[in-house]
């Protein structure tokens, strides 16, 4: 292994074996204690990260829930600690069937089913985008997160459907669009934790002119901390507007990408000679505009009618 910043010190080393710290991951090795593993285990920082934003969002929403008194509790079913400590008792009874019915009523059973299938669909949507410029097949690296590769319109629209078929399950679809802004309040997070694993996976390190910093840096700061802001100042002033957080947030991260991808050392395509990422991001903003003003001229129509 090369780039070793540290060495354990004998304190740890009787803890966890040895330890080392790369650019890429901390290497933990457990052959003194565990002869049936690797000599060496690596933690990846890039899946690490993911971890500690999945959490942040986890009870950031989950209190946002709360304090604008998003109900998903069922008074006549019993109440469970999580989907996955539910599985657990499914496994334990034999009906691991309904594992998959997600049959349990609480707050942490809809995030868990709606940030995973946000996981699952940033991932999927990375590899197909891969699979259609390279032609790499998409089950080899299904599973190697760890090296990078995660989309966030798959995350979006995969998360969203996993989110909505649990509210549809469950009697809860009128409340989609207030649960929708408030996730979109607090989506930011992930650009600025996840950033910083493409920083020490030293992915998008093009230079910022003026700033001097890697684009991925810059990127963490304008997508991610400056989006987060913002956009909880909009969910403050406009939440009792269903789904304009929502359209605001795709149009802000639309235009960020815009300009941020300028900064990307490929080549332009296309009539305008913009990046393929510029043009996704264009089409994004024009589809938000639309739906959104098809959706609140709609609503308008509806409220005059039942006048």
């Amino acid at each position: 292994m090369n780039q070793i910043y540290f060495h354990g010190p004998a304190g740890l080393v009787h803890l966890f074996g040895r330890f080392y710290i790369t650019r890429q991951a901390l290497w933990i090795d457990c052959a003194q204690s565990l002869d049936f593993v690797p000599h060496f285990i690596p933690i990846r920082w890039y899946g690490m990260l993911y971890l500690v934003a999945y959490v942040i969002c986890f009870h950031l929403i989950k209190r946002a829930f709360k304090k604008y008194k998003i109900h998903f509790e069922n008074p006549k079913s019993r109440e469970w600690n999580g989907w996955l400590e539910w599985a657990k008792v499914k496994l334990k009874t034999g009906s691991w069937w309904q594992i998959f019915t997600f049959n349990s009523n609480t707050y942490n059973s809809f995030l868990e089913s709606s940030m995973l299938s946000g996981v699952l669909g940033g991932r999927l949507w990375f590899l197909v985008q891969r699979f259609f410029e390279e032609g790499t097949p998409i089950w080899i690296d299904m599973f190697k997160v760890w090296e990078g590769g995660m989309a966030i319109q798959g995350g979006l629209v995969l998360g969203f459907l996993g989110g909505a078929l649990w509210l549809t399950i469950h009697g809860r679809l009128n409340q989609i669009a207030h649960i929708s802004d408030i996730f979109a309040s607090y989506l930011p997070i992930g650009s600025l934790i996840g950033r910083w694993g493409n920083f020490l996976n030293r992915e998008f390190m093009w230079n910022v002119p003026v700033l001097n910093i890697p684009s991925c840096v810059f990127a963490s700061l304008t997508e991610g901390l400056m989006s987060l802001i913002f956009m909880q100042i909009v969910l403050r002033k406009l939440y009792k507007r269903k789904f304009l957080t929502t359209a605001i947030f795709f149009m802000n991260y639309s235009a960020i990408r815009l300009v941020n991808d300028v900064f990307r050392q490929e080549p332009g395509v296309g009539v305008f000679n913009l990046k393929l990422s510029q043009y996704t991001a264009i089409t994004t903003f024009v589809l938000s505009c639309v739906l959104y003003t098809i959706y609140a001229v709609a609503c308008k129509m509806r409220k005059s009618r039942l006048q």
